[in-house]
């Protein structure tokens, strides 16, 4: 589908950068809970609002500690999801800034990767 916003670049593809030996399929299930992390971000910055006090999230994503935790950590916000039943909030969690300030390091790397292989992923669309 290549990216959407706010890339908006249909010829984009997925990459995996810097995966070695010492890497687990663990490692890589976490490296696509942190691109969906990424992703929001990223439209978060392109739309030049802020969120406020927290960010909202729904669905399932909701379900894993881990992954709302990720979303905390990538955006730099306070994760809040809807209440379930009549009980409080389900697993608001805080953003870790030793964590934010790593995932900041690495959304910027990723920001670089993609304009590095922009041209390299049109060209491998046309070849399909």
């Amino acid at each position: 589908m290549g990216g959407r916003s706010p890339v908006w670049d249909s010829d984009a593809k997925g990459a995996i950068v810097g995966l070695s030996l010492a890497h687990t399929k663990a490692h890589l299930y976490r490296a696509f809970l942190e691109a969906a992390a990424c992703s929001l971000r990223d439209a978060m910055n392109a739309a030049g609002e802020n969120p406020g006090q927290y960010i909202l999230l729904a669905g399932g994503v909701t379900k894993s500690r881990l992954w709302r935790q990720i979303f905390a950590d990538v955006t730099g916000y306070p994760v809040v999801c809807p209440k379930s039943g009549v009980g409080a909030n389900m697993g608001d969690v805080m953003p870790d800034p030793a964590r934010h300030a790593r995932y900041d390091r690495c959304f910027a790397a990723c920001k670089s990767i993609y304009r590095h292989l922009k041209d390299d992923m049109k060209a491998l669309s046309a070849m399909s």
